[in-house]
């Protein structure tokens, strides 16, 4: 990856973090990137013993099998992830974090790394609270080694990735306390109004609605309340 091409990268993580579709492509950009066959982005949520993984975006090669698999049967085998998990804020070589004799050995590589092409791994971990996200990137045993040029560009790119998906949370809870505060403006039996400095109408919940439809006692004229003028 060029220092361009790095530059690029940082910009479409940025994008991704007011748009979900930007962020999903975002694995398949880090794959052509990096030369690599797959890449993921996740969040494992909770303590480690007890955690989950919300998948934020992957390259298509990371199927709906490497998915369900992974989650539902795979990840107690995993001898792989803990080990990083381990090691929030860096960037690690797959070589520095398992002796690839000891990985070959165990089940989670002969059923389910050598299916989905797992041979070569890079993976970059940042904080979110008490979460930790991941970025993990993979070629297969043919190809070559990720290289020490690689692990220095990913330590670039990930305190970057760690804020776009810190504004995308914040992005999302604030629409889901926006949505819950529309929602019981909804069912309120009083009539509610927001508008702006200029009176321009910004929301108005059902009472209110009908109260403006019924042009009585306020009416709207170009997006802005009027009171209704006596006749």
């Amino acid at each position: 990856m060029t220092d361009a091409s790095l530059l690029r990268m940082i910009g479409q993580v940025y994008d991704a973090a007011g748009d979900p579709s930007a962020l999903n492509a975002f694995a398949e950009g880090m794959s052509r990137e990096f030369s690599c066959d797959m890449a993921l982005l996740y969040v494992v949520q909770g303590p480690l013993a007890k955690s989950t993984d919300l998948l934020l975006s992957a390259t298509a090669s990371f199927d709906d099998w490497a998915h369900s698999s992974y989650t539902g049967h795979y990840r107690r085998y995993d001898i792989w992830s803990p080990r990083i998990l381990v090691r929030p804020n860096a960037v690690m070589h797959g070589l520095e974090v398992i002796d690839p004799f000891v990985l070959r050995k165990s089940v989670h590589y002969h059923e389910y790394c050598r299916r989905i092409g797992l041979g070569h791994a890079l993976a970059g971990t940042f904080s979110l609270a008490k979460d930790v996200g991941v970025i993990n990137m993979s070629r297969p045993e043919r190809a070559r080694e990720f290289t020490d040029d690689d692990k220095r560009r990913l330590e670039v790119l990930v305190p970057h990735v760690q804020r776009a998906v810190q504004i995308q949370q914040r992005l999302s809870v604030a629409e889901q306390q926006r949505a819950l505060t529309q929602d019981v403006l909804e069912r309120l039996d009083l009539g509610i109004l927001i508008v702006d400095a200029d009176a321009r109408l910004l929301f108005a919940n059902a009472v209110a609605r009908r109260v403006l439809q019924s042009g009585r006692d306020l009416t709207t004229s170009r997006g802005c309340v009027r009171p209704r003028l006596a006749g």
